[in-house]
């Protein structure tokens, strides 16, 4: 199942996969292009793995670290891609796990300027998991001087054209592996995690989702704006729902998104991946550490009115704004020649990790 999940990614170029995303010419605003450095897999051993993820997301106005993976990797991988850390405007923390905000130390002693995006609820939270072991999940938080630190308590633009998504409402199925995931109360008494220190980003079309704790349906719900791509883990893990369930997800993804490319890999599960691609096709890819991929952006979004149908937002072709419908399409990558042995890709693989 993991050759499964990793079948895409064997057959893409690392340094050079180019989406095929299609807009009308007078739509393109321009070019953003992310990277992976952290991931739990990888197609080539040049890059090490760990439990974790962080994405440079490199936009036309701004370079943004979405999330820095649990420890030093994130130095060690851009320095093999030649990524210059220290020009990173914005740091995302999605959430208090540590995971995503373990490295956020080893980025501060490179980078002496880059403002740090996070919930009050990450950095106060004590967090802790029951899955196999009970073990705490807690990032260690540096220092952050009070000029560098954007605490986020409510949705809004945190920088031109980016949107910050906060109280993600719970209205839809969250994740069954949520179950063993919680957090110390103030009077120190476990109780299940909320995930109320959990945020996702949106910006050009492009969302991030993080571990996706709140539920991917529940993300894209609160995302007022049109989404074109969707980067991040599901957290649905193998062995929590059904494959009912997952064929269910994914039909409603596409019912709901047809024009809106998935991109996953962290938490979610081989097995899911298998799941999940059979109904979703093209639209749900893979990624992996030392991945890259530039996106045609969007025109600076039109806010949802909330007397507006949600589905005709979300096929991006509403036909009052525009005058012909968008198309899009997806081109097949290279296979990278230095990272494309079967038996290499499964020896470097790991799982959705112990989270």
């Amino acid at each position: 199942m993991r050759e499964t999940f990793l079948a895409y990614i064997r057959e893409c170029g690392v340094w050079n996969c180019v989406s095929g995303i299609r807009i009308l010419a007078n739509e393109i605003i321009g070019v953003m292009k992310w990277s992976v450095l952290v991931d739990n897999r990888t197609n080539d051993p040049v890059w090490a793995t760990e439990h974790g993820l962080s994405i440079l997301l490199e936009t036309e106005r701004h370079r943004i670290l979405l999330d820095t993976g649990a420890s030093d990797l994130l130095v060690r991988n851009a320095e093999k891609m030649r990524i210059d850390l220290s020009t990173i405007d914005y740091v995302f923390i999605s959430h208090g796990h540590s995971d995503h905000a373990g490295g956020l130390k080893h980025f501060m002693t490179i980078n002496d300027h880059a403002k740090v995006i996070v919930s009050p609820h990450a950095m106060s939270g004590a967090f802790f998991s029951k899955r196999l072991s009970l073990h705490s999940i807690t990032a260690e938080w540096p220092m952050i001087p009070r000029e560098r630190l954007s605490v986020v308590n409510r949705s809004g633009e945190i920088a031109e054209g980016v949107y910050v998504i906060a109280n993600i409402p719970h209205t839809r199925p969250m994740p069954k592996g949520n179950k063993n995931l919680f957090v110390l109360n103030h009077e120190g008494e476990s109780t299940l995690d909320d995930f109320r220190h959990e945020l996702a980003l949106y910006t050009d079309g492009f969302l991030f989702t993080g571990c996706a704790h709140s539920g991917l349906e529940n993300i894209l719900a609160a995302c007022p704006y049109p989404v074109q791509t969707v980067v991040g883990g599901f957290h649905l893990l193998d062995e929590y729902e059904s494959e009912d369930e997952l064929t269910a997800l994914a039909r409603r993804l596409r019912a709901q998104y047809p024009n809106t490319q998935f991109f996953t890999s962290h938490c979610t599960g081989d097995h899911v991946y298998e799941v999940m691609k059979k109904q979703m096709g093209e639209y749900l890819q893979a990624f992996c550490c030392g991945y890259q991929q530039s996106i045609s952006t969007s025109p600076h979004p039109r806010q949802r009115s909330r007397h507006e149908d949600d589905s005709d937002t979300r096929q991006l072709t509403d036909k009052s704004e525009f005058t012909n419908e968008r198309s899009i399409s997806i081109s097949r990558c290279r296979k990278h020649r230095t990272g494309d042995n079967p038996s290499r890709v499964s020896r470097q693989a790991r799982g959705a990790g112990r989270l």
